[in-house]
């Protein structure tokens, strides 16, 4: 199945689906520690206002063009260019978020994974968290690490997606409850994923 982009707002880019054809060796479940735990998380009161710094940065912006256009390497050089001279933790959220997707876009799971992890691990606001761990149980799926995307996935309350993550949502559950051979709650979250994008399921 081929990646599945999803643009959240008019230029944010938040989620992403990429269910591979082939299946890969498993890998090592992902680390589960703090390790990438900042040590000064910006107050509740401060985030509104770095985040309209990040959005509003001509840099970021660049990460995001080059995202969209399928400039998915170009995207990963600029993202980590940024990160090095960016200090709030909540921008760094934002701008791995996108290295993140740059990653999984061009099936590289494993290091898309870690730029989830970092970007969740800085607290990000409620209206892009449950995007976020979507990612990375997406990027969890496409790296074969099954159980470790269901429970990716439990964190994540579908109505706050919007419909079409949501039903992509319970596309990668029921892709991932199949490998366990979980063959009733597979079905019912594949007709999930039809009622939630509105298509008949014959």
């Amino acid at each position: 199945m081929k990646s599945h982009l999803l643009l959240a707002g008019a230029c944010f880019v938040f989620a992403l689906t990429s269910c591979s054809s082939s299946r890969k060796p498993v890998q090592k479940s992902f680390d589960t520690s703090r390790e990438y735990q900042p040590k000064n998380i910006p107050a509740k009161s401060a985030r509104p206002g770095e985040e309209n710094v990040i959005t509003k940065d001509p840099a970021y912006q660049a990460i995001q063009a080059a995202f969209q256009k399928g400039k998915y390497e170009d995207a990963i050089t600029r993202a980590t260019a940024l990160e090095k001279k960016t200090r709030s933790t909540l921008s760094l959220a934002y701008i791995r978020n996108l290295k993140g997707l740059s990653y999984l876009a061009t099936r590289r799971p494993l290091p898309a994974i870690v730029q989830f992890q970092r970007a969740l691990d800085y607290q990000p606001p409620e209206v892009i968290k449950p995007y976020l761990q979507y990612n990375l149980a997406a990027a969890l799926s496409d790296a074969d690490q099954v159980d470790d995307a269901l429970e990716t996935l439990k964190e994540v309350r579908p109505e706050s997606l919007n419909a079409d993550t949501r039903a992509k949502f319970f596309a990668v559950r029921a892709k991932n409850l199949l490998a366990k051979n979980a063959y009733v709650e597979s079905a019912r979250s594949t007709l999930e994923a039809y009622r939630s994008a509105g298509t008949p399921n014959g």
